[in-house]
């Protein structure tokens, strides 16, 4: 008997998988993965405008920094001084560090507790980091909130 003719019953019942074609899920995943890409690799995009003083231009970050001092920076389109762009290579550099050290942690993690429960806690974590990232990029006197979300969502 084949297993069309089989009768249905309430008890067992077949149900057959319908997996989407090999391409569809090449491009499922990669879409997943550009989404979910952390901050420390679009930063460098986008550290011009994080950096811009000039109002409606940027968020001018870390601009308490500059000074009369300080020189600025004339990158053609961007105004930021030299202690902006110091900050913002720590910052870089501290997220990238933190990224790779941490990196056997997160595989720990996701052996231990499974990839559900890994990945709703590494969305969790990398929500709330983004959250102080906003607080420290509209507020000028929360910019250290800058120091703590950047290294955290990378490393979630």
């Amino acid at each position: 008997m084949s297993i069309s003719a089989r009768p249905f019953s309430s008890s067992s019942f077949i149900v057959r998988q319908v997996m989407p074609p090999v391409w569809s899920r090449i491009g499922l995943a990669a879409v997943g993965a550009a989404l979910s890409s952390s901050v420390l690799l679009g930063f460098p995009t986008v550290q011009p405008i994080l950096l811009d003083r000039r109002p409606g231009h940027g968020a001018g970050l870390f601009a308490s920094k500059c000074n009369s001092t300080n020189v600025t920076q004339d990158m053609g389109f961007v105004d930021a001084c030299e202690a902006q762009l110091d900050a913002a290579a720590s910052l870089y550099s501290l997220s990238l560090g933190l990224s790779v050290a941490t990196s056997w942690f997160a595989g720990w993690m996701w052996d231990v507790l499974g990839p559900r429960a890994s990945s709703v806690g590494g969305a969790l974590v990398t929500s709330v980091a983004l959250v102080m990232l906003t607080l420290g990029l509209l507020f000028p006197s929360y910019d250290f909130l800058v120091w703590i979300a950047v290294p955290l969502a990378d490393v979630a």
